[in-house]
């Protein structure tokens, strides 16, 4: 994992390994000239596929689709219920780590006028990546995830969403904590991503339940991975083994 002071973190399961994990996740100063409004935003990509995306760069022309690409809906971003954003908030990297088995990261901001908080682990080598998002009591947020147009959702309930490409899934299971428990009614919304200089592809965007604090998790390689709750710690059972951690994301 490297950070960089202008806003970035870029992590990775090797360097030179082009079928590793990999991904960025966004801090830093408010939004400049022809930037995006995609604080705390983080894309993931496992097993070969992009799993998650953002909505890209467009073009420069003045149309409703390029606005909306500038925006916080158009990133994996959590957005406040019933507030107004503020444009152009910095967001602050307030601490991150890297281990043998993971790499972690916490970062926060008021963009909407009340703090909202966002933790990422990302394992090694037992793919995963889990994400805390939280904002102080009464207040509520949703968060958005736009998935890969190779991907298609072939199961929502229970509070997991299954994609598909060809035979291969992962699964977008979602729970309340502290106390880590199921939480269901995702929506599932057609939208569309530029992939280059005006071109659109077809895809879908995940939208989390109103919560205070909700933690999500990406599983690739499975459609039913076993996730348990024990001794304070949430353990997850991907195709490569095991990996435990506590709600809260806090490592020692």
């Amino acid at each position: 994992m490297k950070v960089f002071d202008d806003g970035y973190v870029f992590g990775g399961t090797a360097w030179d390994d082009p079928g590793s994990a990999h991904y960025p996740i966004r801090f830093g100063p408010g939004r400049r000239p022809h930037g995006h409004e995609d604080h705390l935003g983080v894309t993931y990509h496992a097993h070969g596929r992009d799993i998650l995306v953002e909505a890209g760069f467009h073009s420069y022309e003045r149309t409703a689709y390029r606005e909306w690409t500038a925006s916080p809906e158009a990133h994996n971003v959590p957005v406040v219920v019933g507030a107004a954003f503020r444009e152009g908030t910095a967001t602050r990297l307030v601490s991150s780590s890297t281990g043998r088995a993971r790499q972690s990261c916490t970062l926060t901001d008021d963009a909407y006028g009340v703090r909202r908080t966002r933790s990422v682990l990302v394992g090694h080598g037992a793919d995963l990546m889990a994400v805390l998002d939280t904002v102080p009591a009464g207040s509520a947020l949703r968060n958005l995830w736009h998935v890969g147009p190779s991907l298609r959702v072939v199961s929502n309930r229970d509070g997991r969403v299954v994609l598909a490409d060809g035979s291969w899934r992962a699964t977008l299971p979602q729970l309340a904590t502290p106390s880590p428990r199921p939480v269901g009614g995702q929506e599932v919304r057609a939208c569309a991503i530029s992939t280059g200089y005006l071109r659109k592809a077809d895809t879908v965007t995940v939208l989390s339940p109103p919560a205070a604090s909700l933690l999500t998790l990406i599983v690739p390689g499975t459609a039913d991975p076993e996730i348990t709750v024990s001794g304070g710690k949430v353990t997850v059972h991907t195709p490569d083994g095991p990996v435990s951690f506590p709600p809260s994301l806090d490592l020692p």
